[in-house]
């Protein structure tokens, strides 16, 4: 009987432990001192169960939260690695009827002082914390190559509070998912790489956040779809196209397979494009679809990932003046358009059919198209395609698949906007513009031919 009894106490325990969830999870990339909401949940309901304090939370690093996870132990409130603004939900809980869950609210969290992993982890003063920050602030800082990056750092919060049943009383706990912690604006792509990583490829019951050092392609493949759909808002979907030239790009070889595996330092590691190298390259183009081109590649106007030759062997098929817009693969954030046109502008003549040749344009990045739409009258990729004559019409993939060649002024339509008197087009806007962009597109076009031209 006893056996049973201490079996029951035992059952007990382990399901009020688990009985306190994350309704509301922080951000996966948290600035320092910017506010931000966050709840929990208890499931046990508050008709048997008597909650004696406020929930609490602290912030506590990967290694403390892998310590936790095997000790399975309520962690002590000064445990944590960082302070916590607003880290008490008792005025905020909200009681609801009997034998119904239990909310607990935290409004306007904010954390400051987090030491990163590199740091000694005997020193535990607050001006050696906060100097590390001020140091991250001022700018970047020359580091090692083998000096751990601060931004693969991951970092939790742990929620705690009291209950009493029976007028016994127990501590229960629960875990946030991992997040960064950015004190400096050039840490946003670096942060975004850990939490990618993590969030795709890490295994169900791991110790927390360990995550593998190697994945294979068929696992990194959907992982990119994902992520791009996901951050640009769109439903569209990677082409056979944009998966043969990502896999390409990221192997930097044609000889891979689905099985063949790439390492986090390989993918992270800086290259010629990015300092952030193959995860920095494609990042910027997420940026610049955010920021340029998203209801372009919506409507499958923008090929997006191809590479120059296969840009190039896909268009022999097609008349001249048909073009195809992909990012580049020699610059961060590009954005390039290929076409077939009349050698040295000759329109040809009635004996025959121009001599053609391919012109790659120089590509445009983020920064030059921000620059473009500060101007006086709003200048967007859409003006710089339908401007340039020797583009006709737009190498386009269609919802099924399908590719359909779409006239310019159709596939990038210039996108309305709104003014005193109402909704106009932008082209009479910028009507007295077009000259000097006919120039900027010109100079383009014989930057392309001596040579200089994006990868």
């Amino acid at each position: 009987m006893q056996t049973i009894l201490v079996a029951l106490e035992m059952l007990k325990i382990t399901i009020m432990e688990s009985s306190l969830a994350v309704l509301e999870q922080p951000p996966q990339i948290i600035k320092k001192k910017l506010a931000f909401n966050s709840s929990v949940k208890f499931l046990g309901g508050n008709k048997f169960v008597r909650i004696t304090s406020p929930v609490t939370t602290i912030v506590l690093k990967e290694f403390q939260a892998a310590k936790l996870f095997v000790e399975k132990r309520a962690p002590e409130i000064s445990a944590g690695c960082g302070k916590v603004a607003n880290n008490i939900a008792g005025k905020n809980m909200i009681n609801q009827p009997a034998s119904t869950n239990v909310t607990f609210q935290f409004e306007k969290l904010s954390l400051s002082c987090l030491r990163p992993k590199e740091k000694n982890e005997d020193t535990d003063s607050e001006e050696m914390e906060e100097s590390d920050e001020t140091a991250s602030e001022s700018g970047p800082q020359e580091k090692s190559d083998k000096e751990p990056k601060v931004m693969e750092e991951k970092y939790c919060l742990v929620y705690i509070t009291e209950i009493q049943i029976d007028n016994v009383t127990y501590t229960v706990w629960c875990v946030s998912i991992p997040f960064v912690y950015q004190v400096h604006t050039n840490q946003t792509v670096e942060g975004l790489g850990t939490i990618f990583w993590d969030k795709y490829f890490r295994e169900p019951g791991r110790i927390p956040f360990v995550v593998p050092d190697k994945v294979s392609w068929s696992k990194m493949r959907p992982a990119l779809n994902d992520h791009f759909k996901m951050m640009t808002k769109s439903q569209r979907d990677f082409s056979e196209i944009n998966l043969r030239n990502l896999g390409t790009h990221i192997f930097q070889s044609t000889d891979f397979t689905d099985s063949s595996e790439i390492s986090f330092s390989q993918f992270f590691e800086k290259d010629e494009v990015s300092k952030h190298g193959k995860w920095g390259w494609f990042q910027a183009c997420v940026d610049l679809t955010n920021k340029h081109l998203t209801p372009y590649w919506q409507n499958g106007h923008i090929v997006g990932f191809v590479d120059r030759g296969e840009a190039e062997h896909l268009l022999r098929a097609h008349k001249p003046g048909d073009f195809i817009v992909r990012f580049s693969n020699s610059v961060e954030g590009g954005v390039s358009v290929t076409v077939f046109k009349p050698r040295g502008n000759d329109p040809g003549t009635s004996r025959g059919s121009p001599e053609l040749e391919v012109e790659n344009s120089m590509p445009f990045t983020t920064g030059d198209l921000d620059h473009l739409g500060k101007l006086k009258a709003t200048i967007n990729i859409s003006d710089l395609i339908r401007t340039y004559h020797f583009y006709v019409n737009s190498y386009s993939q269609n919802k099924d698949g399908g590719i359909v060649m779409v006239p310019k002024d159709h596939a990038f339509a210039s996108p309305a906007i709104a003014c005193k008197k109402g909704v106009v087009n932008m082209t009479s806007r910028i009507k007295a513009k077009y000259v000097g962009m006919k120039l900027i597109l010109q100079a383009l076009s014989e930057a392309c031919l001596s040579g200089k031209t994006g990868k």
